[in-house]
């Protein structure tokens, strides 16, 4: 079953809930329990709730009944990046003559998806500085944020 973002009690429909019955002078006790999960492939969040109900007249318990929502994100970002150029110049410090420049790139990106507002837009960066088709280095939202050294290879992937 589809759902929105976010899902609470309050957004569960009578209609969706397993129907219980009991006797006339009964008192039907209802337990719901979710359970969120979040996805980035096409799912932004799944949804197990868990409904329990309980007679508080003859104690009689029945659940667990388990039900599926889901939120599907089908709306791409949009990205925001101008072409740049930079300067790169021999070091005189540099023994083997290598040009160095220093790069900023810089880009922006919205979402009108639904489940970016708790900073769930996600981004990754691969460099290849030679123009060869291996990436050098790789920049993520996936990375540690405290990892400044660009030797380090964080998430294992054999990039930089």
């Amino acid at each position: 079953m589809d759902a929105q973002c976010d899902l609470t009690k309050a957004d569960i429909k009578d209609s969706d809930k397993p129907k219980v019955e009991g006797g006339p002078c009964d008192v039907i006790g209802e337990n719901i329990h979710i359970d969120t999960f979040l996805f980035e492939d096409g799912v932004c969040k799944k949804w197990r709730v868990t409904y329990n109900y309980i007679n508080w007249c003859t104690n009689e318990q029945k659940g667990p009944y388990v039900k599926y929502y889901k939120y599907k994100d089908d709306v791409k970002p949009v990205l925001t990046c101008q072409d740049q150029m930079f300067a790169a110049n021999p070091n005189p410090g540099n023994p083997n003559g290598i040009c160095e420049g220093t790069v900023n790139l810089e880009a922006s990106a919205t979402d009108e998806g639904g489940c970016t507002a708790n900073g769930w837009l996600k981004w990754q960066v691969f460099v290849d500085l030679w123009g060869n088709g291996t990436t050098d280095y790789e920049f993520s939202s996936f990375l540690p944020t405290n990892d400044k050294n660009l030797g380090n290879d964080t998430n294992q992937n054999g990039i930089r």
